[in-house]
């Protein structure tokens, strides 16, 4: 049973916080975090989401008001159960930042077919809202799978 998920993307302040928030309405049992990459946009740490996200998140019933971003490490990989990327680049880019965690890490579109799910960082309302409906299908898909009790 994966108890403990961890969600990744590029900055944390968008795509992650959004499918954590959506993944623990599904699976309520599990502990879901998220945290962001690419150590470029590490001066995004502590930032909040952008105001585009939080107004989208809004309207399809997903607080993102308390979020702040950070940047993914050891620790967190370690102590996940799974980890869930948004790209095969990101999967590619933990593996070689982080080896020992690999063979927890998995694309979050993988059960909808999805294996790159866009950045809409700066992009315009309707890519935000294609966006989190591919997040909300992935995060339906892996609740699915992985969020009921086996018999």
């Amino acid at each position: 049973m994966f108890e403990k998920i961890l969600i990744v993307c590029a900055g944390n302040i968008c795509r992650s916080p959004y499918a954590e928030k959506r993944l623990q309405q599904l699976m309520p049992s599990c502990d879901i975090s998220s945290a962001g990459l690419v150590t470029e946009k590490s001066a995004l740490t502590d930032s909040p989401v952008s105001a585009e996200a939080q107004n989208i998140a809004g309207t399809l019933g997903i607080d993102l008001t308390g979020h702040r971003a950070r940047q993914v490490t050891a620790v967190m990989l370690s102590s996940c159960d799974l980890i869930l990327a948004m790209s095969q680049n990101q999967i590619d880019t933990l593996a070689r930042m982080f080896p020992e965690s690999r063979h927890k890490v998995m694309l979050f579109g993988h059960w909808i077919g999805v294996s790159h799910i866009e950045d809409p960082h700066q992009k315009s309302l309707t890519v935000f809202q294609q966006v989190y409906s591919v997040l909300d299908r992935a995060a339906t898909a892996w609740a699915d799978k992985i969020g009921k009790p086996s018999l």
